[in-house]
């Protein structure tokens, strides 16, 4: 019986595993448009990562902000529901930069992949303990899942 199930509805690998390739898709289709971008605008990737998911969070952390600075001058009947306000917007910060990380996940691994492959490309090197290393990793599809 459960062999009959598995057949049909897969197991939870398989159904795992169908959820992610998407986002592997998206990755290697992020990863082909940078191949042709300049050195310097791959870099500045990281910064416009960096740029998204602070204006996503900009006025939750003003609104953070604002509250602490009303805490140190409150007294303690004030405080509890103030604590409580900071609490609830706390949660609502780590929802929205939750979403935004995602949102960006496949880009920022694009751009990992992509100076990989220039890296090993370039043969680039540098020296550990004395010992030569040359970069020679290229993420693969199934490390991505990981």
């Amino acid at each position: 019986m459960m062999g009959v199930i598995k057949k049909v509805f897969g197991t939870k690998y398989d159904r795992d595993l169908k959820k992610l390739w998407p986002m592997v898709d998206r990755i290697n289709g992020f990863c082909e448009s940078y191949a042709a971008l300049p050195e310097a605008v791959l870099r500045e990737k990281t910064v416009e990562f960096k740029g998204r998911l602070q204006g996503v969070t900009q006025q939750y952390t003003e609104e953070l902000n604002r509250l602490r600075g009303e805490l140190k001058r409150e007294d303690e009947m004030d405080r509890s529901s103030l604590l409580d306000e900071i609490t609830e917007l706390e949660g609502e910060v780590r929802q929205v930069e939750d979403e935004a990380l995602e949102e960006i996940l496949p880009e920022a691994y694009a751009v990992y992949k992509e100076t990989c492959r220039r890296f090993k490309a370039e043969e680039k090197q540098w020296e550990r303990a004395g010992e030569p290393i040359v970069w020679d990793m290229v993420p693969y599809d199934v490390q991505l899942l990981g």
